[in-house]
């Protein structure tokens, strides 16, 4: 927990780093959008029956993000950008030819930092964020084996399986229009979501990907 504290107020930190502007709302924004999710899932013999295999959940998906953020010019052309925000990120699998289908989600807010170089109206740079898992659930569309009578969606807790943080690397690239800013992002877990006693058998990362619309004062 301390650690994950310390990476928080860094990314925080790093914002008061840059030329302070004359009006302190000037730099203030707000971003709302959402994207593709892909949950990469490996198990290393999970139950012990089975051998190494991949149970990918990367079935287009679309889901939402909100942000605030705060841009502060670093140097002539750098910008750096903490931000603040709600994200839903996980997976959906494809059907398998029983009908099965699941879904894994997580519920998080999310803190961050973008660095950005600037040209013209565009710009573009690497992204960090620290993602405080607040929900983690799991949806099924029956069972794998031994469905009986008609499939309907259920759903589960998931908290045993997962911990309560993960982090994202990512890259950015924005157009502005005056206030106006479209962004496309791309997130890469570099983190274990599973929890420390099962990810000896089983790995799980995340990737997602968004598409924002935003407005800056």
């Amino acid at each position: 927990m301390k650690s994950n504290n310390v990476a928080i107020a860094f990314i925080f930190a790093l914002a008061t780093a840059g030329a302070q502007p004359s009006d302190p709302l000037s730099g203030l924004g707000v971003e709302i959008g959402g994207g593709h999710n892909q949950l990469k899932w490996h198990s290393n013999g999970f139950p012990p029956i089975s051998g190494p295999s991949d149970y990918n959940r990367q079935q287009f998906s679309l889901t939402p993000t909100f942000r605030l953020s705060y841009e502060s010019r670093l140097f002539e052309l750098i910008q750096i950008t903490p931000f603040i925000g709600y994200d839903k990120f996980g997976g959906r699998s494809s059907q398998d030819p029983t009908g099965y289908q699941d879904e894994v989600w997580f519920s998080a807010v999310d803190f961050g930092l973008i660095a950005s170089y600037r040209f013209s109206d565009f710009s573009i740079g690497p992204a960090l964020k620290y993602n405080r898992l607040q929900k983690k659930t799991f949806r099924y569309y029956g069972v794998v084996l031994g469905q009986v009578g008609p499939r309907t969606w259920a759903e589960q807790a998931d908290d045993f399986f997962f911990r309560s943080y993960s982090y994202n690397l990512g890259g950015r690239v924005s157009f502005a229009l005056s206030h106006w800013t479209v962004s496309g992002e791309a997130w890469f877990g570099i983190s274990e979501m599973l929890n420390a006693d099962l990810a000896s058998q089983i790995s799980v990362h995340e990737n997602h990907f968004r598409l924002l619309l935003g407005y800056r004062l």
